[in-house]
This record gives structure tokens, sequence and C-alpha cells, in this order.
């Protein structure tokens, strides 16, 4: 009886062990509860919705638990035991949304909503990137909780700006939105490649590249809010006095690169629970027919032999005036092809599963899908167009 009593107290005290945190940079998770150390029931800290989670288990090693995270939408999240190669979980360990169960081969696992991608990791990269010539570095301005909005400029040095076209493409205004960043990476990885492709487009064109507009945001754990609660993204038609700090800084950087020459394209970088890539379209009413079929075009040109992104998968709105693409619309009208361009979490509409390597091939396509529209044709990469094709359908000289 007291050797039974004994097993009994051990394996209490072993399953006791088992405790969850997220003290960590870009951590978030509220209550944990269970009633029997096996089953977990976990919540997260809510902004404007609650799906961002990214939290550490201890005690785990060998041991069976489930956990179901109430306040978020995910299906099949990600796990990793150093922090920072991370693996989805399979459809055995995690059978439907907002729950996963698995017995760990390590004692300590970290497990996110998808693939964390946080500030320290963004320094790392940065740091690589600005050894490339072709890079310079800035800060815009710092945000309420003293982090740097950081800008990425890629261009030719040795080629004079003053006839380049301008592209900004700016990423994670919600914080929660890690597939963007990949897709960011992506951008970056292909602008500064080798290769004479790309740079006949880095000798034609100044890349603005913001690769996080709402650093306390993701610092800070949040899903879509900035740290003081604001959602940045539809920040940008309000009065001075109620206008983020972040937006301001955007504000000022964008009309100062404007004033010299219009940016000829802007992507907004976003992610979407939906299972598909999508641009949002704006409809003509609420731009004009002429820019409506434009959009059409530069969207046509990043699906084109795309495996991961179809014209199916396109969305269409209102445009807005407090979103930044309608901030500039207001501001310039069609000369900006201003667009949001969302990648999903867990699967493209092809039923692919999401994963960094194809976000960031997205990000390769999106830079040659931008100088496609720019009309950068060179004899490695030419633009094919016939100009006596025949043009069937409605047409008239609004959209031509």
């Amino acid at each position: 009886m007291k050797i039974f009593v004994l097993l009994l107290l051990i394996n209490a005290l072993s399953l006791a062990q088992i405790s969850f945190d997220a003290n960590f940079e870009s951590g978030n998770i509220n209550t944990v509860t269970t009633t029997d150390s096996i089953n977990y029931t976990v919540t997260t800290i809510s902004d404007i919705g609650g799906r961002w989670f990214y939290f550490r288990i201890k005690g785990v090693k060998d041991k069976f638990i489930r956990v179901t995270i109430t306040s978020t939408d995910v299906n099949r999240p990600m796990y990793s035991y150093n922090n920072r190669d991370f693996t989805r979980f399979t459809e055995s360990e995690s059978p439907s949304l907002r729950m996963f169960q698995k017995t760990f081969t390590e004692d300590t696992v970290y497990v996110a909503y998808y693939t964390p991608y946080n500030y320290s990791y963004l320094q790392e990269r940065i740091a690589e990137w600005k050894l490339n010539p072709f890079t310079k570095i800035d800060t815009l301005g710092i945000t309420d909780n003293g982090l740097p909005i950081q800008q990425i400029t890629i261009t030719d040095p040795l080629v004079p700006d003053t006839e380049k076209r301008r592209v900004w493409i700016h990423a994670r205004t919600h914080p929660s939105e890690t597939p963007s960043s990949w897709h960011f990476d992506g951008v970056v990885q292909k602008l500064l490649s080798s290769d004479d492709v790309i740079s006949y487009y880095r000798q034609n064109v100044v890349f603005y590249l913001i690769p996080f507009t709402n650093p306390d945001g993701v610092y800070y754990g949040r899903s879509r809010t900035n740290y003081n609660g604001i959602d940045v993204e539809s920040n940008w038609d309000k009065p001075e006095f109620e206008t983020s700090i972040e937006v301001k800084i955007l504000k000022q950087r964008m009309s100062q690169i404007n004033n010299e020459r219009v940016f000829s394209v802007f992507n907004n970088l976003h992610s979407q629970a939906a299972s598909y890539c999508t641009f949002w379209i704006h409809t003509p009413g609420s731009t004009s027919p002429r820019f409506y079929r434009r959009e059409y075009q530069f969207s046509n040109l990043n699906t084109s032999d795309n495996p991961y992104f179809v014209p199916d998968d396109y969305s269409e709105s209102n445009l807005l005036a407090k979103f930044p693409e309608g901030w500039l619309w207001n501001n310039h009208g069609e000369q900006v092809m201003a667009l949001t361009y969302e990648t999903p979490y867990d699967q493209y509409s092809s039923d692919v599963w999401v994963t960094d390597s194809n976000l960031m091939e997205l990000g390769y396509r999106n830079v040659y899908a931008i100088a496609e529209y720019l009309e950068l044709s060179h004899p490695k990469w030419y633009i094919l167009d016939n100009k006596n094709t025949i043009a069937t359908g409605s047409w008239n000289t609004d959209t031509a």
C-alpha cells in the first residue's frame, strides 16, 4: 500500500510540473485551465479578435497532452522545440480547429498560430541584408514604446535615382499576420540576388520596403492593433490628434517620396484566415473603370503560372479612405497601383499547405510581377505583348 501511494504521489508531482507561459518576445497567452493535467484549455489576450497565440509549455517530455485554444480559429498550428525551427502539427495531432494533441519528445515546446517572425529575427535579417551594396537601412521614426520603424531601400546606387520608378511594399500592420513577413522576406531575397534581370530592375527602380509598420504590436504579441489598441490599418483618415504615431511616420515618409516622384506601385502585405491568397481589388465605382482594369492586369501578372494563387482567388471591395490605399487614391489617384496582397496561414486554394518556403516563393514572384507591370523588359526576361491582338467583349476608351 505504501509503495502504491508513493507511486501515485510521484505521478502527481510529474504531471504538476507542466507549465505554460508567454514571457518572451511576441508571446501571447491569457489563461490556462485543466481538470486532469492532460486536457488544457487556453485563452489569448485579445484586441480586435484573439487570433494570435504564441506560448511555451514546459515539463512535457514523453507526456501526452491535449490543448484547446478557445479564442482563436487556428487550423493545425505550429510547434518548435528550439523556438526557431517550426513544424506544423499533423492531421492526427490537430484533428479539428483550435486544438492540438501530442506526446512531445522534448521537455520544452513552443506553440504558435503560424511560424513567428519577431523583432529580434528581423534585426538578424537586416544585419545580413545591410551587408549588400544595394541596400540602405534607415529609421523613419520611433514608436511610443521606443522601437524603430525601419526602411530598407534597395536600388543600384551607381545609377542616379532621378529617372527611376518608385515602389513601396510594407508588411505587419496586423502583428499576428506572420505569413506576410515570410512573403516580404522573399521579396527582399529576390531583390538582392545576383541575377542579370534583377540587376536591371535595381537600375530602374527604387524599392522602399518597410518590414514592420507596427513594431510595437509585433513585439508585444498583439493580434491586430498596436500597443495602444489602435488598428493601424484603418487609421489613415483620422484627424491629427487621433492618428497613431505609426501612421504619422508612414504618411510623412510616403509624402516625402511622392513629392519627388509618385509611387508606381504600393503593395500592402497582409495574411488572412481564409484558405487562399487574394488581392483586394477596388471596384470601378470607388476608383475608376480604367484603374479597375489595371488592378486586374497587375493581379494577373502575379497569378500567371502560379501554383499557389489563381484569379478565382481575387476579392473585390470599395476603396475606403480609412485604409492606406484610400489615402493614396485621394492624394494621387490612378498614378499609384495600390493593392493589399493577402496570404493564408494554412492552405492555398490548390490545397497545398502553406510553408515559409512557398510564402517566400510568392515574394519572388511578386518582384517579377511588379517589374512586368512597369514594363521592364530584359533579354533574359522578355515581355511579350502582341500589339495586333484582337480584343473581344465589353471595351471602351475608359478602360483602355
